[in-house]
């Protein structure tokens, strides 16, 4: 006969992120291109495990038609 076991399963990692433009002194802030305005995403990673992550690397791919930049510019992701 088959067992069936009932048990919770839970997220480890919960992701909030907010997209907003950069504002500019002049106007509009521009991307490094000189090709449009300039964007930034705030990612807010949390762990929500009851032990510890360890995060060796992290890396957002750049949609199509869109850049973005490493932080301490590194690469760039060209997508």
């Amino acid at each position: 006969f088959p067992q069936y076991y009932k048990f919770n399963v839970v997220s480890p990692l919960a992701v909030r992120t907010k997209c907003r433009r950069l504002p500019d002194v002049c106007g509009d802030a521009l991307d490094a291109r000189g090709g449009g305005p300039a964007w930034a995403l705030e990612a807010c990673l949390e762990n929500t495990s009851k032990t510890s992550l360890v995060f060796r690397d992290i890396r957002l791919d750049a949609p199509e038609g869109a850049t973005a930049a490493r932080i301490g510019g590194e690469a760039e992701v060209t997508g």
